[in-house]
């Protein structure tokens, strides 16, 4: 007798209607469980659009976007109703969520009430941070209350995935909990890109422009490499045609928001990735980087010091120190040549597709 096709809804954005690292890793594992089960989306949706559509054999539910309570900080507990109400409609087996917020506490909520297995994956290390309280806000209970819904998510959730170490040690510490799966991120290996010959040494930027990104310490490395007539900076992501005229650098050339083939592609002419964020989870670039033989140069990300226990990059700690480690790296190509086939091996022993076949058990897959 054939089993009855599971059924599991994704409560986040759809890739590539959103563009983000974390929705494109919760599109290629949601394309994995297809095989054995009927996969639905539930997001909130940026732009005018149908309501229930269907795309390569997913369901996508889109929620209007609240967007005069955006002012009040995280309000995504405002949309639990609408889950809810699609959720009993849609009934799940199982219901997968990535990324943080008052949302995910309603969801593991549901999930215990209805008897629905909840999986909460770790998309950043602020997922795994107290919520912190804007004292002297009068949004002050919006804070309060997203601070409940996190530390009711993180108890009653079934599963919690985590992307690296570090998170797990976090989620200990913070929440009293373990992870129930350390796995790290995952990405298609490239088909047909050969090892390349750089002539000219692109150094590549790869996030969307926002505070904590800190693009303005990406332009402060064009600016200072600005007589180097070989190198080029390269920006890619949302907004960043409009940051790079505004900086008005012969060198730094803003791209703008790209196709992941066209990401791809960029990088296969890169020389190395700089990252200048505060703060990220498990960096989706540094593994696209890495497949295509390139270093990663880090001002403070280094998710379990790994870009410096396996040598596939440098962290430099400041802006001033990025400057130096950049300069050894164009003065000295072979050091670059040679944490760019570490980093390539790394990422194919550690962040192949392989890696989802390890968390299927957890969606009910008998392998």
């Amino acid at each position: 007798m054939q089993e009855k096709r599971k059924k599991i809804v994704f409560v986040c954005g759809f890739f590539p209607l959103m563009s983000g690292g974390a929705e494109y890793q919760a599109y290629l594992l949601a394309r994995r469980l297809q095989a054995f089960a009927d996969v639905s989306f539930i997001y909130v949706r940026t732009a005018p659009g149908p309501q229930v559509m269907q795309s390569e054999g997913f369901t996508l539910y889109a929620l209007p976007k609240k967007t005069f309570w955006r002012r009040f900080g995280d309000t995504f507990f405002l949309y639990i109703p609408q889950v809810n109400r699609l959720l009993k409609k849609i009934q799940p087996d199982i219901i997968y969520q990535r990324v943080a917020s008052g949302l995910t506490g309603g969801i593991a909520h549901y999930g215990k009430t209805y008897h629905s297995t909840t999986i909460w994956h770790i998309a950043s290390a602020h997922d795994v941070m107290m919520v912190p309280v804007r004292a002297f806000s009068r949004y002050w209970v919006f804070d309060l209350f997203n601070r409940y819904l996190r530390i009711r998510a993180i108890k009653e959730v079934t599963y919690v995935i985590a992307q690296a170490n570090y998170q797990d040690q976090m989620l200990r510490k913070v929440f009293h909990r373990a992870a129930d799966l350390i796995i790290g991120n995952f990405h298609p290996d490239p088909e047909g890109e050969n090892r390349p010959q750089r002539r000219v040494r692109n150094i590549v930027w790869l996030a969307n422009i926002k505070p904590n990104k800190h693009p303005e310490i990406f332009a402060m490395l064009a600016r200072h490499f600005q007589n180097f007539p070989d190198v080029r900076f390269i920006m890619i992501g949302r907004d960043t045609k409009q940051f790079c005229m505004a900086e008005q650098l012969p060198n730094l050339i803003g791209k703008g928001e790209l196709s992941q083939e066209q990401v791809n592609l960029e990088l296969q002419k890169g020389y190395v990735l700089v990252n200048t964020s505060e703060v990220e989870g498990f960096p989706n670039t540094f593994i696209q980087a890495w497949q295509r033989y390139l270093p990663v140069l880090s001002v403070q990300v280094d998710p379990d010091n790994i870009l410096q226990k396996h040598k596939l990059g440098v962290c430099s700690g400041t802006p001033q120190k990025l400057i130096s480690d950049l300069q050894e790296l164009l003065d000295f190509p072979e050091i670059r040549d040679q944490q760019g086939g570490w980093a390539h091996d790394y990422a194919a022993q550690y962040h192949s597709l392989s890696n989802i076949e390890k968390m299927l058990p957890y969606f009910g897959a008998h392998l």
